[in-house]
């Protein structure tokens, strides 16, 4: 499964009101595209990286 395609999916339906925002502003697809964005900035090893 690609991971711009588990944030659309986290994203769609999101609680989470700065999800909402970015959806409703920018589409779900920048959406998932910020958050993974985000995730690749911050200086921690991929390998750390896990979906539950």
């Amino acid at each position: 499964m690609a991971v711009l395609e588990v944030f659309r999916g986290i994203h769609q339906g999101s609680l989470d009101a700065h999800a909402r925002r970015t959806v409703a502003a920018s589409g779900l697809e920048a959406a998932a595209q910020e958050e993974l964005d985000y995730l690749r900035w911050l200086p921690s090893p991929r390998e750390w990286w896990r979906l539950a």
